[in-house]
Formats: structure tokens, C-alpha cells, sequence
């Protein structure tokens, strides 16, 4: 095989195609997992030093469960001096996603910071921009979770999660008028947003605004009942709890 024939990654700046065969349920239903999983596996017996193969491997080891296995082929794939940036990054990720399974949030904290660090354009590593935000958040970083994500709006503003998580931020900081802004802008970018209405709920009765927060509350209840029915009805016995009539 000539090295121009290789498989080569780029990134298109204002088009992509979304390919769902991969999602896990699609991967399970059609049974590919064990297919994909003995091809790479062979092909990486004979072939050790390749690291897109560690990497997606790796992935797939991660989704099963198998954590021990997974940690072992991503970490063989980084030790490939000549493994190119967007596999580096895509293997660091992936690592990130295996230690915050394990709770091990520390080297998780360390492998999405390292995969931010491969030079790459930012729309390609926003996932890690939201995952990392989030641990940030878990542990109190709350500066560093509002940079990333500020960044991550300064070039994909129509991402509502991205706007939901700087609510989640603002409010634990108890800017609260900020948190209001980023919950109500990720609702107008999706409106069935369950989680953003609780959240917004939340806010309007911690500022005292308990006429906008009851139907904030409403909605939320109203959109998990087609989406997790357990945590509307939580959220209702916590409000009835309250005094809300619900």
C-alpha cells in the first residue's frame, strides 16, 4: 500500500455527514459489536503498531464494559511515536470516557486536558470541551468549566448543551441572572429540554421568583414523562414536598 492510499482525516468547516451506524442501541441491534470486535482484533494481533485501530478498539472495548481491555489497547495505541494527531486526540478521549466510568476522575481530568492539547481545530474536540466542562463543574473548578465552554459558544452558539451546562456553572456560582440567560437560550434552541426547565425552575425559587418557576417546573415534569417518567415523577413528589401544587 502506498502512504498516499492511507486513510487521511479532515475537517469540513461548515458541513458534515452524521453517521449513526455506530451509536451503541444501532450497534447492538444489528449485531455489529462482535463483528467489529473480532476484525480489529485479529487485524491488531498482526499489527500492533497501528493506533487507529487501538483507538477504535479501544472504544469498542469501552461501550462492553470490558474496562481493563480498553485501558490496555487505547494506552498501546499512544505509545506509537508516529500516530497522528486526531488518533492521539481520539485516544486520549477515549481514555477520558473509560476513567470517569471507573470514577477515577483525576486521570480522567488528565486525558481529556491532554486530548485538548493535540493541535486540532476546535470543532473537532468539542466533545471533549463539554466532557471535561462537566468534570470541571463536579469538582468545583468553576472558572476553568466557564472558560471551556465559553469557548466552545464563541464557535458553535447554537449548541444547547453547551448553554445548558454554563447555566449549571453560573448557578453554582449564584449568578444566577446569567444561569437564567444560558437555561432560557438552550430551551430556545431546544425546547424539549426537560433538564433545562428543571434547572431553570430551580433558580427562579432560589431568587424568589416562585411564579416563574412553577410552570419552568411544569414543563420539565411534562417532557419527562415521555422521556424518564422516574425522574418526573421524583421531581413532582419533591415539589408537592415543597408546597408546589402540581
Amino acid at each position: 500500500m502506498q502512504e498516499s492510499d492511507r486513510w487521511k482525516v479532515g475537517c469540513l468547516s461548515t458541513l458534515a455527514i452524521a453517521h449513526e451506524g455506530y451509536k451503541p442501541g444501532t450497534i447492538a441491534q444489528r449485531n455489529k459489536i462482535e463483528r467489529a470486535e473480532r476484525i480489529m482484533g485479529k487485524y491488531l494481533s498482526t499489527h500492533p503498531q497501528d493506533a487507529y485501530i487501538c483507538s477504535k478498539l479501544g472504544g469498542l472495548y469501552h461501550i462492553q464494559g470490558r474496562i481493563a481491555e480498553a485501558i490496555r489497547t487505547l494506552e498501546q495505541g499512544l505509545s506509537q511515536p508516529e500516530a497522528e494527531s486526531p488518533v492521539v486526540y481520539e485516544l486520549h478521549y477515549h481514555l477520558g470516557l473509560t476513567y470517569v466510568t471507573t470514577g477515577q476522575l483525576s486521570l480522567a481530568q488528565q486525558h481529556y486536558e491532554r486530548a485538548l492539547g493535540v493541535d486540532l481545530p476546535i470543532l473537532l474536540k468539542i466533545a471533549t470541551y463539554i466532557n471535561l466542562a462537566a468534570l470541571y463543574t463536579d469538582r468545583g473548578q468553576w472558572s476553568e468549566a466557564e472558560n471551556l465552554l465559553t469557548q466552545v459558544l464563541a464557535v458553535q452558539p447554537h449548541l444547547a448543551i453547551a448553554h445548558y451546562n454554563l447555566g449549571l456553572v453560573c448557578k453554582a456560582q449564584g449568578k444566577f441572572q446569567d444561569a437564567i440567560a444560558a437555561y432560557e437560550k438552550a430551551i430556545v434552541l431546544d425546547p424539549n429540554y426537560p433538564e433545562a426547565y428543571q434547572n431553570l425552575g430551580v433558580v427562579y425559587f432560589k431568587i424568589g421568583q416562585v411564579h416563574l418557576s412553577l410552570p419552568a417546573f411544569q414543563r420539565a415534569i411534562a417532557l419527562y414523562e415521555t422521556r424518564n417518567p422516574a425522574e418526573g415523577l421524583r421531581l413532582q413528589q419533591t415539589l408537592q414536598e415543597l408546597g408546589f401544587q402540581v
